[in-house]
C-alpha cells in the first residue's frame, strides 16, 4: 500500500536562504511533510508572494505626493493648504509633514489613488525667504514600513518683499525609507 505522503529534501544552503528571504518568505527549511493537494490549498501553499516587492525582490516605494498647493495671503495673515495624492496602489497612512518650520500632524488613511485636502500653515506672512524644504511622512497600511518623499517649496516675491508659496514640488526619485 502507498502512503499519500512523502518528505521533500531541506536545502538550506547559502543560496536557497537568500533566495527564500528575498521572496518574502521564512529563510530556513524545516522538515515537511507533503500532503495532497486539499491539504495544501487548506494550509495556503504557494501564497508566499510578498506584494511590497518587485518582481526582482527590490521593495517598492510608493510614490505619494503633494498634488497642488494653494497660498492665500490677507495682510500680514498667511494659510496654506494642499492636496496630498496616494499615487501608489497601496493603501497608505499619511503621518505628518515637515515645512516651514513646522511639523504637521495629518494622521489620515488614503486609499490606492485617493487625495485629500489639509491645512499645512497658519501664520505670519513671509517676510524673508523661508526654507524651501518639505518632507512627507507615510506609512503603507499593514506593514511597518515608512517613507519619506522630499519636496521642494517654490516661493514668488511680491513688489512689497512678501513670499508666497506658488508650489511643491515632489522628489519621487529620492523616496527613502525612515
Amino acid at each position: 500500500m502507498q502512503h499519500n505522503q512523502h518528505t521533500s529534501p531541506i536545502n538550506n544552503g547559502p543560496f536557497a536562504v537568500l533566495k527564500r528571504i528575498l521572496s518574502g518568505q521564512p529563510a530556513f527549511e524545516a522538515k515537511q511533510v507533503q500532503l495532497g493537494s486539499d491539504a495544501q490549498a487548506e494550509q495556503g501553499v504557494g501564497q508566499g508572494v510578498n506584494q511590497y516587492l518587485q518582481s526582482s525582490g527590490r521593495k517598492i516605494y510608493p510614490v505619494v505626493k503633494v498634488a497642488s498647493a494653494h497660498f492665500h495671503r490677507s495682510g500680514d495673515h498667511s494659510e496654506l493648504r494642499v492636496h496630498i495624492h496616494n499615487a501608489s496602489h497601496f493603501d497608505i497612512q499619511l503621518d505628518k509633514i515637515k515645512l516651514l518650520g513646522r511639523t504637521v500632524e495629518l494622521d489620515r488613511n488614503l486609499s490606492p489613488h485617493g487625495s485629500a485636502e489639509f491645512l499645512v500653515y497658519q501664520g505670519h506672512s513671509f517676510q524673508a525667504r523661508p526654507d524651501t524644504r518639505a518632507e512627507l511622512v507615510y506609512q503603507i497600511i499593514g506593514s511597518n514600513d515608512y517613507f519619506m518623499n522630499p519636496h521642494d517649496i517654490m516661493f514668488r516675491q511680491e513688489s512689497d518683499g512678501v513670499f508666497l508659496v506658488t508650489e511643491l514640488r515632489s522628489r519621487d526619485n529620492l523616496i527613502t525609507d525612515v
